[in-house]
Formats: C-alpha cells, structure tokens, sequence
C-alpha cells in the first residue's frame, strides 16, 4: 500500500476530505497516492499537516533517510553482457558490427 494512502487510512480521513483539505479533487489525492500525480511541497505542507506527520515523511519515506534508502540494489541489466546484448541487436536487424 503507498505509504501516503496508508497514513491517510491511519488519520481515518477519506479521499474527499483530504483533497478538501489540500485543496484538490479526489481524483488528484488517488493520482498522489498512486504516483500518476507529483506531489508539490506545498501540497505536501498541507498533507503533512492534515495527517500530523513531517513533510520529509511523506516525501522521502522515512524522516531522515534518503530516498530509496532500505531497497535493494537493483543492477542494471544493460551493464550486464553489452556485447551479447548489442550482438543480438544487430543479428536481428541484419547489421554488421
């Protein structure tokens, strides 16, 4: 579950009541949650005011941790096998190397 609708859920605040609060409709409070929506730092004030949590919460996960800080480090699998990548690309389109 996004962690904005969870603390929304938390609060016991509707989608309809918060976007009253913010200022947007609920449409835009799902597109947030779902993150179709970018969420400004003035509407994360208002959030952050509206569930009685720090912005940097709502922005970055956890306060004081860095985004993406706890995931797991995800390789790139382009890096991984270039050549054969590229080989395979070039087989399929007729081109020489």
């Amino acid at each position: 579950m996004n962690p904005i609708r969870k603390r929304r859920i938390e609060a016991c605040l509707t989608a309809r009541q918060t976007a009253k609060a913010l200022g947007v409709s609920v449409g835009h409070v799902y597109a947030i949650e779902r993150g179709d929506a970018a969420l400004t730092l003035r509407l994360a004030r208002k959030l952050g005011a509206s569930l009685d949590v720090p912005v940097e919460t709502l922005l970055l996960g956890r306060p004081g941790q860095p985004h993406g800080a706890g995931r797991g480090r995800r390789r790139n699998s382009r890096q991984i096998g270039t050549s054969s990548t590229r080989a395979t690309h070039h087989a399929r389109t007729g081109r020489d190397r």
